[in-house]
């Protein structure tokens, strides 16, 4: 019965946590976006625009460059070094961005 309570417990505190996250402004730390986002975007609240969630469903490590605030100077510290996973995520969205826009197909496989 008490292990009942302690999961209950934490799966509240883990909810708790991430509706605290979704409520963090994020940054776009990504390449510009024509039309859609440019980087250093601020999004209050998390809330992203319709275009970039569509943008992010067709290329999903956007995702990975939408930063909490509260993270920003960690991850500018990280992005100086070009083997850090912030850092190989911009330029793989810069890849694929660049293929899309020339009309190229993606095909994942790098």
């Amino acid at each position: 019965m008490s292990d009942k309570k302690t999961t209950g417990t934490a799966e509240k505190a883990g909810a708790k946590t991430k509706t605290a996250r979704k409520r963090e402004t994020v940054m776009y730390i990504g390449p510009n976006i024509a039309g859609v986002v440019t980087k250093n975007t601020l999004f209050a609240e998390g809330k992203l625009s319709d275009l970039l969630q569509k943008k992010i469903e067709e290329i999903p490590m956007l995702q990975s460059l939408l930063i909490p605030v509260s993270e920003l100077a960690k991850t500018n510290a990280e992005m100086e070094n070009p083997c850090s996973a912030v850092s190989i995520c911009y330029k793989k969205a810069e890849e694929m961005l660049s293929v899309k826009k020339k009309g190229g197909v993606i095909d994942g496989s790098n």
